[in-house]
């Protein structure tokens, strides 16, 4: 039988994760934006990938990814990814809608959620592999069904909690405004669910999500500037902060007396 607590998280995921039409939505915005790309000649293809593929999705906060391949590569040269970035742009932006230009997207804007983000690529080999842009007007390697295919393979192994674990997580990060990669949470706790046999419990989950974060930053090989750089905050420090604050939250919620106010301080609810 769920305990109370347990309870709580799957109140929570109910009221975030897409209902039906909140995907059809979706799905409308992106083939949408996808027509005025297909009309680019220097466009490909184009494909709705991350979370909204993945059922990791949340209602308010997320946007809905596209990756957009272009032609602008040939053999024995690359284009720097801000050029690729500006011509996105321009092809959007010539059809009236509203464009944000970013450093590895092009966000389309929306008076309501979703917005549209559109990850330019370079096809490289094997199939399904790709360059993106990384910050720094750099290319790296992106294989998009990777995580996918990790996330799917979890779900059927351990169950529908998977999904739950990570849209509460990516919740906590955006509500709390953590500033971690939203695919870095779902990394991280795909890493975490592949050393168990069963789920644990919520709240077991989210508490060694927050260990493995602030081990990161202490022990991995990656420094702390690079980690830095990968969130979305003002400084690695506010980051692990609101990490170290949720992993004391998560110890205190053991106490019955404190598990109600310890769940809505970590998820901010």
């Amino acid at each position: 039988m769920p305990s109370f607590l347990d309870a709580m998280f799957s109140q929570l995921d109910e009221q975030i994760q897409l209902t039906e039409e909140d995907r059809a939505r979706f799905e409308l915005r992106a083939n949408e934006v996808m027509k005025i790309l297909a009309g680019a000649n220097f466009i490909t293809e184009c494909s709705i990938i991350g979370s909204f593929t993945r059922k990791t999705a949340l209602r308010e906060l997320s946007d809905v990814d596209l990756l957009a391949v272009t032609t602008t590569r040939s053999s024995d040269s690359t284009p720097p990814p801000a050029s690729v970035l500006s011509k996105i742009a321009d092809t959007v932006e010539a059809r009236g809608r509203q464009v944000e230009r970013g450093n590895i997207a092009v966000t389309v804007r929306y008076p309501k959620n979703p917005s549209v983000d559109i990850l330019p690529a370079l096809s490289i080999k094997p199939a399904g592999h790709y360059l993106i842009p990384e910050y720094g007007n750099h290319w790296q390697e992106f294989e998009p069904s990777k995580l996918d295919h990790i996330v799917n393979t979890l779900t059927v192994q351990l169950g529908p909690e998977v999904r739950t674990i990570i849209r509460l997580l990516k919740y906590w990060n955006q509500n709390k405004n953590v500033g971690l990669i939203s695919s870095d949470i779902e990394e991280i706790v795909c890493i975490i669910l592949l050393r168990h046999r069963a789920i644990p419990e919520y709240m077991a989950a989210v508490s060694e999500v927050f260990d493995f974060i602030l081990d990161w930053a202490i022990d991995s090989s990656e420094s702390i500037e690079a980690i830095g750089r990968r969130c979305r905050s003002e400084s690695i420090d506010r980051t692990l902060a609101i990490t170290a604050e949720g992993r004391a939250l998560t110890l205190k919620s053991e106490d019955a007396s404190e598990t109600q106010s310890s769940f809505r301080e970590i998820f901010g609810v």
